[in-house]
């Protein structure tokens, strides 16, 4: 982006760390997550609590506003987690389409639909 004069805003930093403990290393010999997105109580990622009973899909944990299941917690069977360190999520391309139909790209030097 910079180099077509793009200067993206500045993004505060974020950290985060996870793991997952085998039975073998644990005490009540059960898997425990461990999870901590760094992210603060307050302002457009203030948590809430999430419970879903629903016949055998029963999940509970924490979300963010506007998210309606945990983003962060369990099930009987699987843990969710979610990391907030900045990763690259996103990639940019310019394709060229046909002048003759719209709905192809060029790719490889072919026109495909």
């Amino acid at each position: 982006m910079e180099q077509a004069g793009i200067r993206p805003d500045e993004v505060a930093y974020r950290g985060s760390n996870e793991i997952l403990l085998a039975p073998s290393r644990t005490a009540m010999r059960v898997p425990i997550a461990v999870i901590d997105p760094h992210l603060s109580w307050y302002g457009e990622f203030r948590f809430y609590q999430v419970r879903i009973y629903a016949g055998d899909f029963n999940i509970s944990g924490v979300s963010i506003l506007g998210v309606p299941f945990p983003s962060l917690g369990h099930s009987r069977y699987g843990s969710v987690a979610m990391t907030t360190g900045g990763p690259d999520t996103s990639d940019i391309f310019e394709e060229d389409l046909n002048p003759d139909n719209p709905h192809q790209y060029r790719h490889d030097g072919q026109w495909r639909t």
